[in-house]
């Protein structure tokens, strides 16, 4: 790891293996790729559930609802 570089999170890393398990072998990906891909996307996730209008406070269940729609993910 290079002088001032952030360790991968452990989730995220889980996460990669997990996304590359059925790609061919030999096949690579670079972790920045997937750091900055996962920071994207947590990053989106946040906005969703900050700038999400809402008429009385959320439930927990409402944010995962609104990000999943937001994502395509139901």
């Amino acid at each position: 790891m290079l002088a001032g570089e952030k360790s991968m999170n452990k989730r995220i890393e889980q996460m990669m293996l997990d996304a590359t398990k059925d790609m061919p072998h030999g096949y690579y990906v670079p972790p920045q790729y997937w750091e900055k891909f996962a920071e994207l996307i947590v990053r989106e996730c946040a906005d969703v559930a900050q700038e999400t209008r809402w008429a009385v406070p959320p439930s927990q269940e409402q944010i995962a609802r609104s990000i999943r729609r937001h994502f395509g993910v139901e």
